[in-house]
């Protein structure tokens, strides 16, 4: 079944979008390491970023006050 109007959204129903109608894709989510970045990076994405897992690390220079409310289990 064909649409008489296309959808806002992006569809490969009606073939590949124009480059104007494209989003640029970011990675985010079960990246653990720079292999990982690389990967997305490769496949596409335009940004990439590791989670917040690696907050404790003792080479985060993050603010010694936040590391402490980031391990606070009951926040």
């Amino acid at each position: 079944m064909l649409l008489e109007e296309r959808p806002a959204v992006v569809s490969f129903h009606f073939g590949l979008p124009t480059a104007e109608r494209l989003s640029a894709l970011k990675s985010a989510g079960g990246i653990m390491d720079g292999f990982g970045i690389k990967s997305a990076l490769d496949l596409g994405a335009v940004a990439a970023q590791l989670g917040t897992a690696f907050v404790a690390c003792k080479e985060n220079a993050a603010n010694a006050d936040y590391l402490k409310e980031m391990a606070d289990e009951t926040l």
